[in-house]
């Protein structure tokens, strides 16, 4: 997506969705009832997480699923992916916008296939993504894009009583629409206001809707499918030229996008270019939602040894703790303006980086070896 749609901003994580409520309703019951109980709810947003993530454990645990959030973190690849663009064309003043990178939500919609197997619902959404021509049709007439193309599928999941997700930058719980502009109203997934309000950041680009529920794979496959997807992420064998391991939504991202490895070639391209320093924030940006992701990788991976045999929970907790390693990595990098504008500043933050790509070798490494132990 075109740089331009995005505003910055995105909720660090937390731990659960809360306990599971069966609010969906039967699939003979009256929508209207259904309508009425949704418009009721509160969805309770988690300060500091993923919005995305976030707003679907909220979507999710309100359907009635058994969801967390760092299982879907983990499942989906978010806790695991580099985030980063090869050759990218979002520049500003010749600099390449890296503090782009994580907000597109590129982890979890190429994922959301999985993701549909691994809690036992449909996942239908709607994106720009990489469509040069909705990037424009929005462009030109947000309203016009949100009432052609998002407003039909919304309006049906609210019928049936089912929570939406919608993105403006971040996500957004969406509880119902009225006549409003925009129409939108509910709350922010990671916000901390305890009332619904009406999403005034702009018409949304992105909805995410839930379907009917869906089989359900086994625990212990999920767990094996997940591992191996986190290596691939790493090695960039999910987007790119070395794509075809996994079947993602949305390949197209594979233009630019990449996952592991090269994106954090990408980024330090982007520090030792000299010539075009970009702003701080930046960079600031891209350390504190790496840092969300493998935090979360931590509790995902950690959670998983608890499942396994010993044998298993060894590897499984050698790769949490080198995703330990590189959260204190992260904490301790200089970021500040005269960091960032210094050729020692950027050639600090380089080294991190390397440091963290050794690093998260050796994790995916060891996740590949407790995926062949698990089989």
């Amino acid at each position: 997506m075109a740089r331009w749609i995005l505003t910055f901003g995105m909720c660090v994580y937390g731990v659960t969705a809360g306990t599971a409520v069966a609010n969906e309703a039967a699939p003979d019951a009256d929508n209207i009832a259904a309508h009425a109980r949704l418009a009721e709810w509160i969805p309770e947003g988690v300060a500091n997480n993923n919005s995305y993530a976030r707003g679907l454990a909220l979507v999710l645990s309100y359907l009635g699923h058994e969801v967390d959030y760092d299982t879907i973190m983990g499942d989906s690849g978010q806790a695991f992916i580099a985030q980063g663009e090869e050759d990218s064309i979002n520049l500003i003043d010749g600099a390449v916008d890296v503090g782009w990178w994580p907000l597109e939500p590129v982890g979890m919609t190429i994922r959301l296939d999985f993701l549909e197997q691994a809690v036992g619902r449909e996942l239908r959404d709607v994106t720009i993504g990489d469509d040069h021509g909705a990037q424009v049709e929005y462009r030109e007439d947000p309203a016009q894009f949100y009432k052609s193309r998002l407003a039909p599928t919304l309006e049906a999941a609210l019928a049936e009583g089912r929570p939406c997700l919608a993105q403006v930058g971040t996500f957004f719980v969406v509880t119902g629409v009225d006549e409003g502009d925009p129409p939108i109203k509910g709350a922010w997934a990671c916000g901390e206001r305890r009332e619904i309000e009406r999403l005034e950041d702009g018409y949304p680009y992105t909805l995410l809707a839930p379907g009917d529920r869906s089989a359900k794979i086994d625990r212990k496959a999920a767990d094996v499918e997940a591992l191996r997807y986190a290596v691939a992420l790493h090695q960039d064998r999910v987007l790119g030229p070395d794509a075809g391991a996994y079947p993602v939504r949305h390949a197209g991202y594979g233009k630019y996008w990449r996952t592991g490895v090269r994106s954090y070639a990408a980024w330090i391209a982007a520090l030792q270019d000299t010539e075009h320093l970009g702003q701080a924030r930046w960079h600031r940006n891209v350390v504190y939602q790496l840092a969300i992701n493998r935090r979360s990788a931590v509790r995902y991976l950690d959670a998983m040894g608890e499942r396994h045999p010993e044998s298993v929970a060894t590897r499984l907790g050698a790769a949490a703790r080198g995703y330990e390693a590189v959260v204190k990595a992260l904490e301790g990098v200089d970021l500040s303006e005269e960091a960032i504008a210094s050729v020692t500043g950027r050639d600090a933050l380089a080294r991190v980086i390397e440091e963290i790509v050794d690093l998260e070798s050796q994790a995916a490494a060891e996740m590949e070896s407790a995926a062949q132990a698990i089989n």
